[in-house]
């Protein structure tokens, strides 16, 4: 326990230093693909994916929050600037969501970007390498606050150093490792006996009791008015909110930034559908369409009567089959075939 306050301090005082104030004070989202040899790296764009602004989730740092209910967008903001008391809180709890579901924790932190916290203040950081120095401290004193499986940290590091051997995700596996093997260098072993135990397969991603965005339109701040049209400067998180819940000319310029987004960078846009899982809002027509098939409607809908069916798009659809033969993104690239066939049977 003196080992963990030794560490909480640090810790503490490390992301104390990125806590500048910011401008404004269960489904299985597990994925199942298996990672293509060839496969396009997360794109370079000018919008953000996910928000690292703890004011645009409403979180306030008064009092201890109920983590099963923080989406993991919500806790990574969380985490970055919080200290102290709330930082003992939310660091092992990104910890437990990164060993429940790497995948999709790793993806989230590719879907991150190069954002920093502090932007533009002498301690200014590299978010990433920031969350990614918790869950690797975190695992360190994980006996003190979890339940640890002794080689599971282990495991997985070398599981998906073999599955994504370069790219981001491997940069974000290098980062991990690395932070991993400072801090058993500041403060020891964590102490388990690796030979006594028989060596286990990991389980990609377990199911687990949160999701990664909330599908929520007032979580985001989000108003439906003529003041509000303006779509570009959203994160592709918040953008996907706002589309699913409207209708008329507010559903039209949701639909012309959504598509843009994805021809621009479809890989970014179809990992961060595929964390989605089977999430639902309104459910479309229906009722019963997950929040991804919603989206990836819109998508091939704006490709189809907006853009007139450019070759450009099918030869995304037909290069990213080619390169996901299988798993959730193969799901969503049938869909978005399947919705652009109907939409242009329907409109030509």
């Amino acid at each position: 326990m003196k080992k963990f306050l030794c560490w909480l301090l640090t810790a503490s005082l490390l992301l104390a230093l990125c806590a500048c104030a910011p401008d404004a004070p269960p489904e299985d989202t597990g994925r199942e693909d298996t990672p293509p040899e060839a496969a396009s790296d997360y794109e370079t764009v000018d919008w953000l994916v996910f928000s690292l602004t703890p004011a645009d989730y409403g979180i306030e740092y008064r009092e201890l929050p109920e983590w099963p209910s923080f989406t993991l967008a919500e806790l990574g903001a969380y985490c970055l600037y919080g200290d102290g008391a709330f930082a003992e809180g939310s660091l092992p709890r990104l910890y437990q969501c990164f060993m429940d579901a790497p995948d999709t924790v790793l993806h989230y932190l590719a879907l991150i970007g190069r954002q920093t916290v502090c932007a533009g203040q002498p301690w200014e950081r590299d978010a990433v390498e920031t969350l990614c120095r918790g869950i690797a401290c975190a695992d360190i004193f994980a006996d003190d606050y979890y339940p640890r499986d002794m080689q599971r940290f282990d495991r997985i590091m070398e599981q998906y150093q073999e599955l994504y051997p370069d790219g981001r995700i491997a940069e974000i596996l290098s980062l991990l490792q690395a932070e991993h093997d400072a801090s058993v260098e500041r403060n020891g072993s964590p102490g388990y006996d690796l030979s006594s135990q028989s060596p286990q397969p990991v389980i990609p991603d377990k199911p687990v009791d949160w999701q990664v965005i909330s599908l929520a339109p007032d979580d985001y701040g989000i108003v439906y008015d003529t003041d509000h049209m303006d779509m570009k400067p959203f994160p592709l998180a918040k953008l996907c909110v706002y589309y699913l819940y409207s209708d008329g000319a507010y559903a039209e310029g949701a639909h012309d930034e959504l598509y843009r987004r994805f021809m621009e960078a479809p890989h970014t846009v179809l990992n961060f559908l595929a964390l989605l899982g089977d999430q639902m809002a309104r459910g479309g027509q229906t009722g019963e369409l997950t929040a991804a098939a919603e989206l990836c409607r819109a998508i091939a809908f704006a490709d189809a009567f907006w853009h007139d069916s450019p070759p450009e798009f099918a030869a995304i659809l037909e290069q990213y089959r080619e390169l996901y033969p299988d798993g959730r993104i193969a799901k969503l690239l049938d869909t978005l075939r399947t919705e652009h066939d109907n939409a242009a049977a329907m409109f030509h």
